[in-house]
């Protein structure tokens, strides 16, 4: 490999970096994150401006709403529930969304998970 090349790679990395660098808000309630059985709302802001937004789910917390569902009449009895850009997760952490996060970009599947929020002026 030339020294070209090298230099090349070294570039390609660093605007890949770049590209994967963004910031996160994670809205909870007022008691935290139930990291076991909860939901977030999260956005993803990017150096470019653009923001992104989903809602995090636990397995648990999609069985919880189901049987509240159920109660309450909401979603046909309980038959089904559907939210907009849902990730589902095993454990909700900060560590673990931000990890989705990164994996999503880096697979290119971020924005198919993820709403692109248009800014208004």
């Amino acid at each position: 490999m030339t020294e070209n090349h090298v230099q090349e790679l070294r570039l390609s990395r660093e605007k890949l970096r770049m590209a994967f660098s963004f910031n996160l808000i994670i809205r909870t309630g007022i008691n935290g994150i139930d990291r076991e059985n909860d939901n977030v709302d999260v956005e993803v802001h990017f150096p470019s401006g653009e923001t992104y937004v989903a809602t995090f789910f636990t397995l648990t917390n999609i069985q919880t709403l189901f049987e509240k569902n159920r109660m309450t009449g909401e979603c046909k009895n309980g038959w089904y529930f559907q939210c907009p850009d849902m990730i589902i997760v095993e454990e909700l952490t900060e560590g673990v969304v931000r990890e989705t996060v990164q994996d999503l970009l880096e697979n290119g599947e971020f924005e198919h998970a993820f709403l692109k929020i248009e800014e208004t002026e």
